[in-house]
């Protein structure tokens, strides 16, 4: 059998060292991701406003919690997800 120090599982990445912090930045990143891909429904003057939080809250916001409420997230990281609006 073979050892890894870190895995993939479920969309969240597992380390043996239980180190969460490249979760989180994984996890911002891949919500930035998304934002941008998005990036032309969020400056389209014709989309109202609530439309456009139903699509962030909906695809974006998604993308970034998903996995993490069952992180142990220390303060630092928590800064950086509220520096991110998550």
């Amino acid at each position: 059998m073979s050892y890894k120090d870190r895995e993939i599982y479920l969309g969240g990445q597992i380390r043996a060292d239980y180190n969460t912090s490249y979760e989180v930045g994984r996890r911002v990143a891949l919500g930035e991701n998304t934002y941008r891909e998005m990036k032309r429904i969020f400056l389209d003057r014709k989309v109202p406003v609530y439309r456009k939080l139903q699509v962030y809250y909906a695809c974006v916001a998604t993308k970034v919690i998903y996995g993490l409420e069952t992180l142990t997230i220390h303060y630092n990281e928590e800064r950086y997800c509220a520096f991110a609006n998550v």
